[in-house]
């Protein structure tokens, strides 16, 4: 299936996801539900992941959406990375800080980190 994912035209092969593809071609795409190893599957749940597709209203969860042809997508829209942030964000503010947590290198800190999230304009419960 050949599409465009920021801008370059890419195959994905049957069965794989924006996701499989993104990171195939060096695109990093957050994730947290999606363990990229064998015997895991992504649920598209923590919507970490989620992209923006051409011509459609809603995002869509990168690590469970295959692409079909001609499908226009786009990982890095504000529309997209505000929404990837306020993912993490909420999940911070029900989360010990990285200093104070049990593992400050956990995938979830080193996500939020790229991001520039290091806490929660949003209080806990």
């Amino acid at each position: 299936t050949v599409f465009t994912l920021d801008g370059q035209t890419v195959s994905a092969t049957p069965g794989e996801t924006i996701w499989d593809v993104a990171k195939r071609q060096g695109t990093k795409i957050p994730h947290l539900c999606h363990v990229d190893m064998p015997g895991y599957r992504p649920d598209g749940n923590c919507r970490a992941c989620m992209v923006d597709i051409e011509g459609e209203r809603v995002l869509a969860a990168s690590c469970v959406r295959q692409p079909s042809a001609g499908m226009v997508v786009k990982t890095d829209t504000e529309r997209a990375r505000k929404s990837r942030e306020m993912v993490f964000e909420l999940l911070a503010s029900n989360m010990r800080s990285a200093s104070d947590g049990p593992d400050n290198l956990s995938a979830f800190w080193q996500w939020a980190g790229s991001m520039g999230i290091s806490g929660s304009r949003y209080r806990s419960k």
